[in-house]
Order: structure tokens, then C-alpha cells, then sequence
């Protein structure tokens, strides 16, 4: 059996010219699922202020080890999926992200979380206004 979860993040996250990991709810949480598993995940997001017709922003799915003990995420991610760039309109853009994948075992005394990062080629105020984030794991 699997595991199915769906969030939703209605907080205004600012994107920026360097990958920042995005948040799946209204908690601050940044994790999706944890490994090892097999997986399918999904975003559903709409973006602000993007400058002109054209303008991207980029989204990639990464897998990070998280130290069980207190937290501390190591700071290169263990995989990095391709790139997915969107294009949008002046204003507001809807779009959605997929990724289906694999998530390995990770060291002692670490767990393997998969999360989202956002770019956006814009040098201000591009933001994510909504994301909403679907998964299934096994």
C-alpha cells in the first residue's frame, strides 16, 4: 500500500534569481515524503509579478539528507531532477510541475526527503501566491 497526500500553501513565497526551496503548506513545511520509496509528485501552483509576457520561472525536485538528531539538512542535494521551466503572462500565471521517481536509502542517522525548488529569472518580485502540492509514495 502507498501513501497519498495532497497540501496546500496559500502564503506568498518571493522567488529569486538562486534555487530556493519552496514551502508545501501553511506550516513551512518543506518535505514531501521520505525515502527509500518509489513516487509521483505533483504541484499545481500560480504565479505573481512576472514582468513581461514570456518572463519564466523554473521549478526542479531535489532529495536532500536530513540529520535525524536536530534537523540539519545537508546543504548539496543527494539527486537533482532536470529542470522544468514555465513560461507565463505579464501579471499572473497558473501552471503545474510533475515528477515520478525514485528516492534511495539514506545514511545512518539521516532521512531522504524530497522537496521543490523554485527560480525565477526575474530579478524582484516574482512570487509563488499559491501552491498546491499532491503525492503518492510507495
Amino acid at each position: 500500500m502507498g501513501t497519498f497526500r495532497t497540501t496546500v500553501c496559500k502564503k506568498a513565497q518571493q522567488l529569486t534569481t538562486s534555487w530556493r526551496t519552496l514551502t508545501m503548506d501553511d506550516d513551512g513545511n518543506q518535505s514531501w515524503f521520505w525515502g527509500p520509496s518509489s513516487f509521483q509528485a505533483q504541484a499545481n501552483f500560480t504565479v505573481q509579478g512576472l514582468p513581461v509576457d514570456g518572463s519564466s520561472v523554473r521549478f526542479r525536485w531535489v532529495t536532500v539528507d536530513v540529520r535525524a538528531s536536530d534537523g540539519w539538512t545537508k546543504p548539496d542535494p543527494v539527486n537533482v531532477w532536470p529542470d522544468i521551466e514555465v513560461s507565463g503572462t505579464a501579471g499572473s500565471t497558473f501552471g503545474e510541475v510533475m515528477q515520478l521517481g525514485q528516492i534511495g536509502s539514506p545514511p545512518s542517522g539521516y532521512s531522504r526527503r524530497l522537496r521543490l525548488q523554485g527560480y525565477a529569472d526575474a530579478a524582484s518580485g516574482v512570487s509563488l501566491a499559491y501552491l498546491r502540492c499532491s503525492s503518492f509514495a510507495q
